[in-house]
């Protein structure tokens, strides 16, 4: 179906539903090879024209390519590598090749990435590494081996998944640190999350709001400072030694959501909702 994508009909149950999308929507027919659904791709003012292949054994798609190009014509960043020019957009990365001078084939989640729908692109030269902003946290592809590396999402310690911008500063040393801007999408706070280059390394956050959220349901002080708990995730400390707040321990974490009691001996953080507690250690005078 043009514009909605490919959908598919149980003719024993009755159930019609649309399957996951693909590349793009905009589908231009299709022919069948064994448990192999070909299916053709128009180009339109945002995407580029392709085909794509859906499996009905494994029930989703196992390959697919877009002409070389821009695999959709609403770009949100540059970046320049040892040899390609790379363009995020809002269907993936096009690669336009420095040597040839022409374009390769587009970088989409048919090939591994993370997300099509690429805010910003940034690239460590020392690890020829990329890193890549998303709604669902900071894509990485490592060029030397062609191949995707895990996403950095708030379980690794972002503020948020949604990221809208990043950019690199270099010291005088040499090393490289990353800022990545969080908007607050979901159940998140608006902010920003920094590390150093090439990850795995210590994630470092700044929210100009300093709870996660305006509800709060429960406090404690002890002399280390004060706890606070919101409907939003995480727990937030007080620091009175330092004077700053610092992220506590998140939803997952907890056996109850949203803390609704929580009391301190000083040493120990006694935290409660309704499906239980736990306790959080809190450190020594």
């Amino acid at each position: 179906i043009s514009g909605r994508g490919l959908a598919q009909y149980n003719t024993v149950t009755g159930a019609a539903n649309f399957v996951p999308q693909g590349l793009n929507e905009y589908t231009d027919g299709l022919a069948i090879y064994g448990d192999e659904i070909v299916v053709g791709l128009q180009g339109t003012w945002a995407s580029a024209a392709g085909v794509e292949v859906w499996n009905t054994t494994t029930n989703q798609w196992s390959m697919g390519r877009l002409l070389s190009g821009l695999p959709n014509n609403i770009i949100n960043d540059f970046a320049v590598t040892s040899s390609h020019v790379m363009i995020a957009t809002e269907g993936g990365i096009g690669m336009w090749n420095i040597t040839k001078n022409d374009w390769d084939d587009p970088l989409t989640s048919i090939d591994g990435l993370a997300s099509n729908n690429v805010k910003t692109f940034d690239y460590d030269f020392n690890t020829d590494v990329a890193y890549m902003g998303t709604p669902i946290g900071i894509a990485r592809w490592n060029f030397s081996s062609g191949t995707p590396l895990a996403t950095i999402d708030r379980g690794d310690g972002l503020v948020g998944d949604w990221t809208v911008s990043t950019v690199t500063s270099i010291s005088s040393s040499g090393s490289v640190t990353l800022y990545a801007s969080h908007n607050g999408a979901g159940n998140t706070r608006p902010g920003v999350s920094q590390f150093d280059l090439p990850f795995p390394s210590m994630i470092q956050t700044h929210r100009p709001d300093q709870i996660p959220h305006n509800t709060v349901t429960a406090v404690a002080t002890d002399w280390w400072g004060v706890h606070i708990a919101t409907v939003g995730d995480p727990l937030t400390h007080w620091n009175a030694s330092s004077g700053q707040f610092e992220d506590g321990a998140a939803t997952w974490q907890l056996p109850a959501w949203p803390v609704y009691d929580m009391d301190s001996d000083g040493s120990t953080l006694f935290v409660t909702g309704d499906m239980g507690g736990t306790r959080v250690e809190i450190g020594t005078p």
